[in-house]
This record gives C-alpha cells, sequence and structure tokens, in this order.
C-alpha cells in the first residue's frame, strides 16, 4: 500500500512540475492565471487524499518522511495561493512569489521519493546568471586549455585539483549542516534548489575533468568543456522559452535541437581556430558527432548529472571520430 501512496505522489509531482515550468518568468501569461488556479486548487485538493493515505502509514519511516513533505507542501499553497481579484502586475508577483516558495518543496518531496526508488526530474528554474556562469566557464576552461595546460600532466594535475577541492567541500558540508547553509548562501545566485540536498553539478563537473584530464587529449576537453557551457545553457533557454513537445527526463524536442545546434557550431568554432590544420571535412564530423551526442545524452540523463555525462560523453564522441574516422 505505500508503495501505492508513493505512485500517487510521483504523479502528484510530476502535475506539479509542470505547474511550476508553466509558472517561470519566461513562460507567464497573464490571461493563463485563472487556468493556472483552477489546477494549482485541484492539485490542492489531491494532496489531502494523499495526506490522508499517508496518515494510516506513519509508522514506516519512508512513509512518515513523505507526509511531512506533502503536508509542508499543501500549507504552502493554503497560505500563498493567490487571490483572483488581483491586478495584473500584483498577480504575476503573486505567483511568482508562490514559485519560488514551492520549488524547495517540490525538491524535498523528490528525495523523499527517492526512498521508493521512485525518481522524479529536479527543476531547474530559469536563471540567466547561472547560464551566464555557465558559458563563461566553459570559454575560460577552453582558454585554460589551450594556454595554461596545454601538456598531458598539466591537464591531469589540473584536473585532480579542481576535483579534490571540490569534493573536499562536499564531504565537508556533509559533515556539517552549518558549512552547508554557508555554501549554498555563498553561491545562491548559481545553485539550483536540489543542490542543497544532492552533489552540486559543479562537482560532477570537475569530476569529469579529472577523468578528461587522465586521457591528457587536449582536443577531447577543449570540445567537451565548450559544448557544455554553450549548449546546455542554450537548449534550456529553448525549451523553457518554447518548448512544446515533450521528449523524456522534462526534456522538450525544441531544446535537444538547439543543444545539437549549438554544440555543433561551437565544437567548429573550437577545431577551426584551435586546431586548423585539421581538415574541414572531418572538421565538420567531429563537431557534427559532439554536438548530436552531447544532445542525446542531455535528453537521456536521469541519474547521472549532465554537467558529468556531456563532458565525458562528448569526449568519447571527439575521440572516435578522431581515431578512427580518418
Amino acid at each position: 500500500m505505500s508503495q501505492a501512496l508513493a505512485l500517487n505522489s510521483r504523479d502528484l509531482a510530476a502535475e506539479l512540475r509542470e505547474l511550476l515550468h508553466e509558472l517561470d518568468p519566461v513562460r507567464w501569461k497573464v490571461h493563463l492565471a485563472e487556468t493556472r488556479l483552477e489546477a494549482m486548487m485541484g492539485l490542492r485538493s489531491r494532496l489531502n487524499t494523499l495526506i490522508e493515505s499517508a496518515e494510516r502509514f506513519k509508522e514506516h519511516p519512508n512513509v512518515a518522511q513523505l507526509h511531512e513533505h506533502l503536508n509542508n507542501l499543501a500549507m504552502e499553497i493554503d497560505q500563498r495561493l493567490p487571490r483572483p481579484s488581483l491586478k495584473n502586475a500584483a498577480l504575476a508577483e503573486r505567483w511568482g512569489e508562490l514559485r519560488l516558495a514551492l520549488v524547495p518543496h517540490y525538491e524535498r518531496l523528490a528525495t523523499s521519493l527517492s526512498a521508493f526508488d521512485i525518481h522524479v526530474p529536479s527543476l531547474r528554474p530559469t536563471n540567466h546568471l547561472r547560464s551566464l556562469w555557465h558559458a563563461a566557464n566553459g570559454l575560460a576552461v577552453l582558454v585554460c586549455i589551450q594556454t595554461i595546460f596545454s601538456s598531458p600532466s598539466a591537464l591531469f594535475w589540473a584536473g585532480f585539483t579542481g576535483a579534490s577541492l571540490a569534493w573536499s567541500m562536499e564531504i565537508s558540508r556533509r559533515l556539517s549542516s552549518n558549512v552547508n547553509r554557508l555554501l549554498m548562501k555563498l553561491f545562491r545566485h548559481l545553485a539550483h534548489p536540489h543542490e542543497e540536498w544532492r552533489v552540486n553539478s559543479a562537482t560532477w563537473y570537475c569530476t569529469a575533468m579529472l577523468a578528461l584530464g587522465i586521457v591528457g587529449d587536449g582536443m577531447m576537453g577543449s570540445i567537451a568543456v565548450v559544448v557544455l557551457g554553450l549548449a546546455d545553457p542554450a537548449a534550456a533557454w529553448v525549451g523553457r522559452r518554447w518548448g512544446q513537445v515533450q521528449l523524456v527526463n522534462g526534456r522538450t524536442l525544441e531544446g535537444s535541437m538547439a543543444f545539437a545546434l549549438v554544440g555543433t557550431i561551437s565544437a567548429f568554432g573550437v577545431m577551426a581556430v584551435c586546431y586548423p590544420s585539421i581538415s574541414m571535412w572531418m572538421a565538420l564530423a567531429v563537431s557534427l558527432m559532439a554536438g548530436v551526442v552531447g544532445a542525446v545524452t542531455e535528453l537521456l540523463c536521469r541519474r547521472v548529472d549532465d554537467n558529468l555525462a556531456i563532458p565525458l560523453m562528448v569526449g568519447s564522441a571527439v575521440y572516435l571520430v578522431m581515431h578512427f574516422g580518418a
């Protein structure tokens, strides 16, 4: 019975995720406020049913945690649900406040469902500063690979240093809630909500850099960081703003196409500028493979963070084309 409760909670989480997606500032439409209100009230009604069901199985530890998160979510909606009588500007502001308040509750609900071996995608709300940082970081690492860390040994030690620092902070914040709060406060403008409870994307990124550093191939590393740095935020922006055709894991066809296009163009830019001796046809083959493989990896990433998976898969694609495509 507890598993049935968890499955029903998963369905509610999916509904809540879609609502929060529609409330994202890049997709907000004031004329749809009434529809959003009806959907939120329907979700609130279903929450009552789930809370009542969870009450009967609270002796089960996982159900007790799930009950707590469902109850907290219900109370947050009750406190913040906007009144229909508000004017347009005030209405948009209140819906925005509700969205920000519900995002952490969604992530806590997702965490409690993982105890039942149920996975729901983490939210990635629009964060222009994070996207800018993502792109700037990719370009900065490219410059470093091409100049400071151009040798295989330098690539390794740079990756080792970065991964060691990242995992040291990760372990520290697991051992101390005060350290976790401090780090989340310092990086509050860049962090996604779920990173308060899970290994953050920067740590996975540094781990990918270590793996690429062990291989010691500058071309693999250069293309991998640029495709991730430019194509990933482009896909997120396009998917949130114009995404209509849902695929899997919260991704859209429009976002995946944007990833493949931007990934291919950015990879070809690296090839043209940094490796001009390679033929144009080979450069095109490498670039197309990098863009497509990156897009497919981003689409299919579910339990593995895409900041780890994308650089490794793109780097592997570059290696295969360069060594077996000639």
